[in-house]
C-alpha cells in the first residue's frame, strides 16, 4: 500500500530568489512549481539571491536602486539579507 507524503518546499520562505524573467520573489510567494522544484514553469532554475548576487545587481543598478531588491508582492516585507553600499554612495 502506498502512502502519501507531504512534499516539502525547496525554497526558503525568508530568502529572495531571482526568476529567469527577472522577477524577484521570496520563497513564500514563489509559484508552486518553483517553490517545490526550484525551477520555474519553463524549466529554468530560480537563483537564490546571495551576497555576491546582490553586489553584482547593485553594481549594475547603482546603490540608489537598492529599494527595488525586495519581494515583488507588495504586502511582503522580505528584503535581501545583506546589501553592501559602497563608500561615498556609489557611482
Amino acid at each position: 500500500m502506498k502512502t502519501a507524503t507531504t512534499p516539502r518546499p525547496v525554497l526558503r520562505d525568508d530568502q529572495l530568489y531571482l526568476g529567469d524573467n527577472g522577477r524577484i520573489t521570496c520563497g513564500a510567494h514563489a509559484g508552486m512549481s518553483a517553490r517545490f522544484t526550484g525551477r520555474a514553469l519553463d524549466g529554468m532554475p530560480v537563483v537564490e539571491i546571495t551576497g555576491a548576487t546582490l553586489d553584482a545587481m547593485l553594481a549594475d543598478l547603482g546603490p540608489s536602486m537598492a529599494h527595488l531588491l525586495r519581494c515583488e508582492v507588495p504586502s511582503c516585507a522580505c528584503t535581501p539579507k545583506r546589501v553592501i553600499v559602497p563608500m561615498g554612495g556609489g557611482r
